[in-house]
Protein backbone atom coordinates (compact mmCIF):
# COMPACT_ATOMS: atom_id res chain seq x y z
CA UNK A 1 0.00 0.00 0.00
CA UNK A 2 2.87 2.64 1.03
CA UNK A 3 4.31 1.60 -1.94
CA UNK A 4 1.56 2.62 -4.62
CA UNK A 5 1.02 5.70 -2.59
CA UNK A 6 4.37 6.77 -2.62
CA UNK A 7 4.37 6.47 -6.65
CA UNK A 8 1.05 8.91 -6.76
CA UNK A 9 2.34 11.82 -4.40
CA UNK A 10 6.49 12.02 -5.14
CA UNK A 11 5.50 13.47 -8.81
CA UNK A 12 2.82 15.88 -7.35
CA UNK A 13 5.34 16.47 -4.43
CA UNK A 14 8.11 17.83 -7.23
CA UNK A 15 5.94 19.96 -9.25
CA UNK A 16 4.58 21.30 -6.33
CA UNK A 17 7.75 22.83 -5.99
CA UNK A 18 9.07 24.01 -9.05
CA UNK A 19 9.25 27.58 -8.63
CA UNK A 20 8.33 30.71 -11.01
CA UNK A 21 5.07 29.95 -12.12
CA UNK A 22 3.98 32.60 -14.74
CA UNK A 23 1.84 35.00 -15.04
CA UNK A 24 -1.37 34.91 -16.87
CA UNK A 25 -4.14 36.61 -18.52
CA UNK A 26 -7.81 36.04 -18.70
CA UNK A 27 -9.86 37.13 -22.13
CA UNK A 28 -13.57 37.38 -21.62
CA UNK A 29 -13.26 34.66 -19.30
CA UNK A 30 -16.19 33.54 -16.57
CA UNK A 31 -13.19 32.94 -14.22
CA UNK A 32 -12.81 36.62 -13.26
CA UNK A 33 -15.08 38.06 -10.93
CA UNK A 34 -14.38 42.08 -11.48
CA UNK A 35 -14.97 43.52 -8.15
CA UNK A 36 -14.09 47.39 -8.75
CA UNK A 37 -12.69 48.79 -11.68
CA UNK A 38 -10.44 51.92 -11.28
CA UNK A 39 -8.36 54.75 -13.03
CA UNK A 40 -8.39 54.47 -16.70
CA UNK A 41 -4.32 55.66 -17.41
CA UNK A 42 -4.08 55.70 -20.80
CA UNK A 43 -5.86 54.61 -24.37
CA UNK A 44 -5.92 54.39 -27.98
CA UNK A 45 -8.33 55.15 -30.54
CA UNK A 46 -9.57 55.10 -34.16
CA UNK A 47 -12.31 56.96 -34.99
CA UNK A 48 -14.06 57.55 -38.35
CA UNK A 49 -13.42 61.72 -38.57
CA UNK A 50 -12.28 64.64 -40.94
CA UNK A 51 -9.18 64.91 -38.24
CA UNK A 52 -7.29 63.35 -35.26
CA UNK A 53 -8.26 59.61 -36.85
CA UNK A 54 -5.71 58.04 -34.67
CA UNK A 55 -4.98 59.24 -31.03
CA UNK A 56 -3.05 58.18 -28.43
CA UNK A 57 -3.97 59.59 -24.42
CA UNK A 58 -3.74 59.78 -21.34
CA UNK A 59 -6.16 59.27 -19.49
CA UNK A 60 -10.23 57.93 -20.29
CA UNK A 61 -10.36 61.32 -22.59
CA UNK A 62 -9.52 61.87 -26.72
CA UNK A 63 -6.17 63.40 -27.10
CA UNK A 64 -8.15 64.84 -30.36
CA UNK A 65 -10.17 67.35 -27.43
CA UNK A 66 -7.68 67.06 -24.22
CA UNK A 67 -4.54 68.18 -25.00
CA UNK A 68 -1.82 66.91 -25.12
CA UNK A 69 -2.24 65.57 -28.70
CA UNK A 70 -0.12 62.78 -30.19
CA UNK A 71 -2.43 61.79 -33.26
CA UNK A 72 -2.80 61.43 -36.89
CA UNK A 73 -5.28 62.54 -39.24
CA UNK A 74 -5.71 59.55 -41.56
CA UNK A 75 -8.29 61.27 -44.11
CA UNK A 76 -11.73 62.41 -44.40
CA UNK A 77 -14.81 60.38 -43.31
CA UNK A 78 -14.79 58.99 -46.61
CA UNK A 79 -11.48 57.96 -46.48
CA UNK A 80 -10.68 56.26 -43.20
CA UNK A 81 -14.46 54.58 -43.76
CA UNK A 82 -13.25 53.15 -47.36
CA UNK A 83 -10.42 50.91 -45.74
CA UNK A 84 -10.26 48.19 -42.95
CA UNK A 85 -7.10 48.42 -40.48
CA UNK A 86 -4.70 45.94 -38.81
CA UNK A 87 -3.46 47.60 -35.69
CA UNK A 88 -1.16 46.68 -33.11
CA UNK A 89 -0.66 48.19 -29.50
CA UNK A 90 2.51 47.20 -28.28
CA UNK A 91 3.61 47.52 -25.00
CA UNK A 92 7.78 47.59 -24.33
CA UNK A 93 9.28 47.69 -20.76
CA UNK A 94 11.19 50.44 -19.50
CA UNK A 95 10.36 52.40 -23.42
CA UNK A 96 6.97 52.68 -23.90
CA UNK A 97 3.75 51.87 -26.27
CA UNK A 98 3.13 51.87 -29.78
CA UNK A 99 -0.10 52.54 -31.64
CA UNK A 100 0.27 51.03 -35.62
CA UNK A 101 -2.38 51.24 -37.90
CA UNK A 102 -2.10 49.72 -41.28
CA UNK A 103 -4.15 50.17 -44.53
CA UNK A 104 -4.60 46.31 -45.25
CA UNK A 105 -6.97 46.85 -48.33
CA UNK A 106 -4.73 48.92 -50.64
CA UNK A 107 -1.20 50.85 -50.02
CA UNK A 108 -0.20 48.87 -47.02
CA UNK A 109 0.69 52.74 -45.25
CA UNK A 110 1.49 52.13 -41.47
CA UNK A 111 0.72 55.61 -39.34
CA UNK A 112 2.81 55.13 -35.84
CA UNK A 113 2.16 56.49 -32.44
CA UNK A 114 5.16 56.05 -30.36
CA UNK A 115 4.41 57.32 -26.48
CA UNK A 116 7.56 57.42 -24.90
CA UNK A 117 11.34 57.11 -25.70
CA UNK A 118 14.68 54.93 -26.25
CA UNK A 119 12.55 52.39 -28.24
CA UNK A 120 14.84 49.44 -29.28
CA UNK A 121 14.19 48.27 -31.90
CA UNK A 122 13.80 51.26 -33.19
CA UNK A 123 10.71 52.86 -35.14
CA UNK A 124 9.90 52.45 -39.02
CA UNK A 125 11.25 55.92 -40.72
CA UNK A 126 8.72 58.49 -42.08
CA UNK A 127 9.28 56.98 -45.81
CA UNK A 128 6.86 54.76 -47.80
CA UNK A 129 5.23 52.32 -46.79
CA UNK A 130 5.14 54.17 -43.54
CA UNK A 131 3.01 57.27 -43.88
CA UNK A 132 3.90 59.51 -40.91
CA UNK A 133 5.59 58.16 -37.19
CA UNK A 134 4.89 60.78 -34.59
CA UNK A 135 6.70 60.06 -30.88
CA UNK A 136 5.93 62.22 -27.66
CA UNK A 137 7.99 61.13 -24.53
CA UNK A 138 5.02 62.33 -21.71
CA UNK A 139 1.59 62.15 -22.22
CA UNK A 140 -0.05 64.81 -19.55
CA UNK A 141 3.23 65.62 -18.85
CA UNK A 142 3.95 61.96 -17.37
CA UNK A 143 6.32 59.51 -18.97
CA UNK A 144 5.39 55.81 -19.41
CA UNK A 145 7.41 54.91 -16.26
CA UNK A 146 4.75 56.75 -14.32
CA UNK A 147 1.83 55.04 -15.46
CA UNK A 148 0.22 53.33 -12.75
CA UNK A 149 0.68 49.75 -13.19
CA UNK A 150 -2.69 48.99 -15.06
CA UNK A 151 -3.83 45.32 -15.08
CA UNK A 152 -6.48 45.35 -17.65
CA UNK A 153 -7.16 46.12 -20.93
CA UNK A 154 -11.30 46.80 -22.40
CA UNK A 155 -12.10 47.01 -25.93
CA UNK A 156 -14.67 48.99 -26.76
CA UNK A 157 -16.54 49.25 -29.99
CA UNK A 158 -19.16 51.98 -31.08
CA UNK A 159 -21.43 52.64 -33.69
CA UNK A 160 -24.17 54.72 -32.24
CA UNK A 161 -25.14 57.32 -34.10
CA UNK A 162 -27.67 56.91 -37.03
CA UNK A 163 -26.99 58.85 -40.11
CA UNK A 164 -29.45 58.77 -43.95
CA UNK A 165 -26.53 58.90 -45.67
CA UNK A 166 -24.57 56.08 -47.29
CA UNK A 167 -22.25 54.39 -46.03
CA UNK A 168 -24.32 53.17 -42.72
CA UNK A 169 -22.83 53.59 -39.28
CA UNK A 170 -20.49 50.21 -38.24
CA UNK A 171 -17.78 49.33 -36.33
CA UNK A 172 -15.99 45.89 -36.52
CA UNK A 173 -13.53 43.84 -35.25
CA UNK A 174 -11.99 40.63 -35.89
CA UNK A 175 -8.84 38.19 -36.09
CA UNK A 176 -7.87 39.68 -32.28
CA UNK A 177 -5.22 38.00 -30.60
CA UNK A 178 -2.81 38.78 -27.67
CA UNK A 179 0.70 37.88 -27.37
CA UNK A 180 3.59 38.47 -24.61
CA UNK A 181 6.92 36.16 -23.80
CA UNK A 182 5.99 36.56 -19.79
CA UNK A 183 2.48 36.51 -20.18
CA UNK A 184 -0.12 33.64 -20.98
CA UNK A 185 -3.85 33.21 -21.49
CA UNK A 186 -5.38 30.88 -18.70
CA UNK A 187 -8.56 31.27 -20.46
CA UNK A 188 -10.90 32.13 -22.98
CA UNK A 189 -10.26 34.70 -25.98
CA UNK A 190 -11.28 37.34 -28.03
CA UNK A 191 -14.29 37.74 -29.97
CA UNK A 192 -15.25 39.28 -33.66
CA UNK A 193 -18.00 41.96 -33.32
CA UNK A 194 -20.15 43.95 -35.75
CA UNK A 195 -21.86 46.85 -34.43
CA UNK A 196 -24.52 49.19 -35.92
CA UNK A 197 -26.54 51.36 -34.41
CA UNK A 198 -29.45 48.64 -33.82
CA UNK A 199 -27.14 45.96 -32.75
CA UNK A 200 -28.27 45.18 -29.25
CA UNK A 201 -24.77 45.73 -27.03
CA UNK A 202 -22.64 42.98 -26.17
CA UNK A 203 -20.70 43.08 -22.69
CA UNK A 204 -19.60 39.27 -23.21
CA UNK A 205 -20.67 38.51 -19.37
CA UNK A 206 -19.13 41.17 -17.41
CA UNK A 207 -19.84 41.51 -14.02
CA UNK A 208 -17.99 43.46 -11.69
CA UNK A 209 -19.02 44.10 -7.72
CA UNK A 210 -21.48 41.19 -8.59
CA UNK A 211 -23.62 43.23 -11.04
CA UNK A 212 -23.61 42.04 -14.67
CA UNK A 213 -22.40 45.03 -17.04
CA UNK A 214 -25.08 46.23 -19.84
CA UNK A 215 -23.83 47.34 -22.90
CA UNK A 216 -26.42 50.23 -24.97
CA UNK A 217 -27.08 49.37 -28.32
CA UNK A 218 -24.64 49.64 -30.95
CA UNK A 219 -21.37 49.18 -28.17
CA UNK A 220 -19.46 46.17 -27.46
CA UNK A 221 -17.24 45.76 -24.83
CA UNK A 222 -14.34 43.12 -24.44
CA UNK A 223 -11.64 42.61 -21.16
CA UNK A 224 -8.18 40.90 -20.84
CA UNK A 225 -7.51 41.13 -17.05
CA UNK A 226 -3.96 39.71 -15.90
CA UNK A 227 -3.31 39.18 -12.63
CA UNK A 228 0.10 41.12 -12.74
CA UNK A 229 0.59 44.98 -14.10
CA UNK A 230 0.45 44.86 -17.76
CA UNK A 231 3.68 47.91 -17.53
CA UNK A 232 5.22 44.91 -16.13
CA UNK A 233 5.76 42.64 -19.51
CA UNK A 234 6.21 43.36 -22.68
CA UNK A 235 3.07 42.14 -25.08
CA UNK A 236 0.83 43.28 -28.02
CA UNK A 237 -2.61 43.28 -28.97
CA UNK A 238 -3.59 43.08 -32.26
CA UNK A 239 -6.23 42.58 -35.03
CA UNK A 240 -8.14 44.27 -37.50
CA UNK A 241 -10.56 47.29 -37.35
CA UNK A 242 -12.73 49.11 -39.39
CA UNK A 243 -14.99 52.04 -38.39
CA UNK A 244 -17.39 53.31 -41.08
CA UNK A 245 -19.85 56.15 -41.27
CA UNK A 246 -20.91 59.22 -43.90
CA UNK A 247 -21.33 63.01 -42.61
CA UNK A 248 -19.26 65.25 -40.80
CA UNK A 249 -18.12 65.89 -37.07
CA UNK A 250 -15.88 64.51 -34.94
CA UNK A 251 -16.70 60.65 -35.24
CA UNK A 252 -17.18 60.21 -31.51
CA UNK A 253 -20.33 57.93 -32.11
CA UNK A 254 -18.11 55.40 -34.71
CA UNK A 255 -14.92 54.40 -33.13
CA UNK A 256 -12.49 51.75 -31.80
CA UNK A 257 -10.82 52.74 -28.06
CA UNK A 258 -8.10 50.34 -26.08
CA UNK A 259 -8.88 51.52 -22.59
CA UNK A 260 -5.83 50.99 -20.41
CA UNK A 261 -7.12 50.37 -16.41
CA UNK A 262 -6.43 49.68 -12.59
CA UNK A 263 -9.30 47.04 -11.61
CA UNK A 264 -9.46 44.41 -8.70
CA UNK A 265 -10.34 41.26 -9.82
CA UNK A 266 -10.73 37.49 -8.16
CA UNK A 267 -9.55 34.68 -9.89
CA UNK A 268 -11.90 31.59 -9.76
CA UNK A 269 -10.40 28.83 -11.45
CA UNK A 270 -9.15 26.15 -9.03
CA UNK A 271 -5.73 25.56 -8.35
CA UNK A 272 -4.58 22.39 -9.76
CA UNK A 273 -1.61 22.33 -7.69
CA UNK A 274 -1.85 20.79 -4.32
CA UNK A 275 -1.88 22.51 -0.92
CA UNK A 276 0.96 22.71 1.02
CA UNK A 277 0.28 20.39 3.47
CA UNK A 278 -1.06 17.63 0.98
CA UNK A 279 2.11 17.97 -1.09
CA UNK A 280 4.56 17.91 1.92
CA UNK A 281 2.14 15.17 3.14
CA UNK A 282 3.40 13.14 -0.07
CA UNK A 283 6.59 13.68 -0.11
CA UNK A 284 7.23 12.24 3.36
CA UNK A 285 5.18 9.09 2.04
CA UNK A 286 7.67 8.77 -1.09
CA UNK A 287 10.62 9.24 1.26
CA UNK A 288 9.21 6.66 3.65
CA UNK A 289 8.63 4.36 0.69
CA UNK A 290 11.57 4.62 -0.64
CA UNK A 291 13.60 3.62 2.94
CA UNK A 292 11.16 0.88 3.32
CA UNK A 293 12.12 -0.10 0.01
CA UNK A 294 15.82 0.15 0.91
CA UNK A 295 15.31 -2.13 3.86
Amino acid sequence: MMKRFSKWCLPIFLISTVPGWAAGVWIDSSQVALTSTGATVINARLRASNGSDLTMADGAGSAATTGPTLGHNLGTVGAVSSQQYAFTLEHRVGQGMIFRMVDNQTTSQTWVLAYGSGFSPGLPGASPPTLNVATQATLGGRPPSGLAGFNSLRLEVQASEAHAAAPAEEARLSGLYFTSPTLSVQDGAFDPVVMTPTTPGQAFGEVVGGVATVAPDGFAFQRLVADEPLTAHDWTLGGNVLVQRSGGGDGESVRFVVYGQQVTAVFLAVDPIPEPTAALLCGLAGLLGLRRRRA
